[in-house]
């Protein structure tokens, strides 16, 4: 026999350096914030994590994902994200230049941080998540006070301030109980300034949903230490985010019908047949146009791999425009069962997939 033999981890029977491309699952495990009190833990999700990725995924990769389904909760991050508004930033990777129009944390079931951005040379405007990208600021909106001013007392806009705090409370609390920790700390600030403003505060007093929650009774504390002198105004701003989330509850209601998760065909065909589509789903607390832009440059890339020859037009236009049929977009056609499991489970720490077999490909066979 010639050749040499290496050691190879065998941790099933037969298959050798193919189980570096079997999925495993990952259990990660929020913690807390460090000691500056900067960082809030979560009470809006689950605490814990679970992701199928292959063994040899990097870390870059797994970070990402985190960004994806994690609300940001640093009052730095979050100042920061506020005080790129009125900012120009460049793209590194395609060159492209935009303008920061807006910032808000999403009022959906994940709420994350989202800046609203006008393309110079389209003039299109998009939401995203812009720690997904990597950018530089070429034209800052105004001299940018230090990182976390936002809590410092001589904080040079308290009302800024205030509002960063805000999104702290809705990424930590969670949209569902965001309208009530706003109710909460408008109460506080009614309390404040009733005597001077001939405001009538409540006789009667209710549970407050800080009472078993300490960071968050923190988070109410701190951001009424930053409206300190600026109380009318910061009222007149959580009845803006009070009317914000409503509307974003109004237009929930209105589409309830939800959307539905892309279906896998049972279908008795041959594993080797190129008739299996491969689908992602779009989560349901992400709107689409929100969500596509941040996965589909991965996505296309491990797409890629399966069409040596190029990506025939069809797939290529789903890519590109991210259009769900039936709450999944369809990102790979016509592989075989092995081909489609594989690309499915590599795309799997990026969102939840699918294998369907193609009803038209199988009648053309």
């Amino acid at each position: 026999e010639v050749g040499e033999a290496f050691p190879v981890w065998r941790h099933k029977k037969d298959r050798g350096l193919k189980a570096l491309t079997e999925p495993v699952l990952l259990k990660l495990k929020h913690v807390g914030g460090s000691d500056d009190s900067t960082c809030f833990p979560l009470h809006s999700t689950n605490q814990h994590l679970s992701v199928m990725v292959e063994p040899v995924v990097g870390l870059g990769e797994l970070l990402k994902y985190l960004l994806r389904v994690t609300p940001a909760t640093d009052i730095r991050y979050l100042a920061h994200c506020h005080e790129l508004v009125g900012a120009t930033i460049q793209n590194t990777n395609s060159n492209e230049r935009a303008t920061v129009l807006a910032f808000e944390v999403l009022h959906a079931d994940l709420p994350l941080p989202i800046h609203t951005i006008r393309c110079e040379t389209s003039g299109e405007k998009k939401r995203v998540l812009l720690g997904m990208q990597e950018y530089l600021i070429e034209e800052p909106a105004a001299p940018c006070s230090r990182t976390g001013a936002a809590m410092a007392p001589n904080f040079q806009s308290k009302i800024l301030g205030f509002k960063v705090w805000l999104c702290c409370i809705h990424a930590a609390g969670g949209s569902e109980a965001y309208p009530l920790l706003l109710e909460e700390l408008q109460a506080m600030l009614r309390e404040r300034i009733g005597p001077t403003h001939g405001l009538q505060t409540e006789a009667t007093a209710r549970p407050r949903l800080t009472e078993s929650r300490p960071s968050m009774q923190q988070m109410l504390q701190r951001a009424l230490q930053a409206a300190s002198g600026h109380e009318v105004n910061a009222l007149a701003t959580i009845a803006e985010e009070l009317s914000r989330a409503a509307t974003a509850l109004a237009a929930a209601v209105n589409h309830g019908d939800g959307t539905a998760t892309g279906s896998i065909f049972q279908v008795g065909v041959d594993p080797s047949m190129r008739v299996h589509n491969v689908m992602v789903a779009v989560p349901e607390e992400i709107p689409l146009e929100v969500f596509w832009p941040m996965v589909r440059e991965d996505i296309t890339g491990a797409v890629q791999e399966f069409y040596p020859r190029g990506l025939p037009a069809q797939v290529q236009e789903s890519l590109m425009s991210g259009t769900a049929r039936d709450g999944a977009v369809p990102i790979a056609r016509r592989l075989t069962l092995e081909e489609a499991e594989t690309l499915a489970a590599r795309v799997a720490h990026l969102a939840q997939t699918a294998v369907a077999v193609d009803m038209v490909a199988l009648q053309e066979v």
